[in-house]
């Protein structure tokens, strides 16, 4: 079983990391967050332009504009951007311009059969570009929570927030050695099959789902594999 890496945000940073276009980055840091998902849409397209069978891209895509319309729509029908936009606007989440250039340039340096990244520790993982301000028991609501640094938005029964019609509040990750059958790991740890958090799977150990490998790949049968390239990622949907 695989699973496509989640970066940005639910359908631009889902896709992948970079492509080797040659274009410029921005032309300075994005103001907003807004900014950075247009130029993210567009990347994200070269990428399955660049890296993807011609033909099984145009059955999907006439041309480029089609493909940053069709990724757009997506992103927008998911909500992220604009419940992004509104806890900046609140001062309950900052972006962080110079962290989305950097992640930009990254996208747009990468070949198509560079190495990939597990998604946490991708320099475009959404959490890298967007921090939270809530703090520790502050009030927060769904799957994004917008909570600070090493806290996630936990619901009444210390699960994650799934809904913004819940009233959930930030509570502390899960630390190594620690349980995690309800609270995710802190970053570069995952929770393993024995409910505690601790170092991703190296390739050839035994894994039954992808999130425990170092890879975040888990081939069945066998065990973790080796990271995909960014052509595996980019074109793993693209029929």
């Amino acid at each position: 079983m695989r699973v496509n890496r989640t970066d940005l945000f639910v359908a631009v940073l889902i896709a992948v990391a970079g492509n080797g276009c040659g274009d410029p980055a921005l032309s300075g840091p994005p103001r907003k967050f807004s900014d950075y998902a247009d130029t993210s849409a567009e990347i994200t397209c070269q990428q399955i332009f660049s890296c993807c069978p011609s033909a099984a891209v145009q059955s999907l895509y006439p041309d480029l504009d089609a493909c940053k319309q069709a990724v757009s729509a997506a992103a927008t029908s998911a909500g992220v951007q604009a419940t992004i936009d509104a806890a900046v606007a609140a001062g309950t989440a900052s972006f962080d311009a110079v962290a989305a250039d950097a992640c930009v340039l990254t996208r747009r340096a990468q070949g198509c059969d560079d190495p990939s990244v597990r998604p946490d520790l991708d320099p475009c993982h959404l959490p890298n570009l967007v921090h939270g301000t809530v703090g520790l028991g502050g009030s927060c609501t769904g799957r994004l929570g917008l909570c600070g640094s090493g806290l996630f938005c936990a619901s009444a029964g210390g699960t994650r927030c799934a809904s913004a019609d819940e009233s959930c509040v930030c509570a502390a990750v899960a630390k190594a050695g620690e349980p995690c059958t309800n609270a995710p790991c802190e970053t570069e740890l995952v929770c393993l099959a024995g409910g505690v958090c601790g170092t991703p799977l190296p390739a050839g150990a035994a894994c039954a789902t992808p999130d425990v490998c170092a890879s975040a790949v888990c081939a069945q049968p066998g065990g973790c594999d080796p990271v995909d390239t960014i052509r595996q990622v980019v074109c793993r949907d693209i029929q």
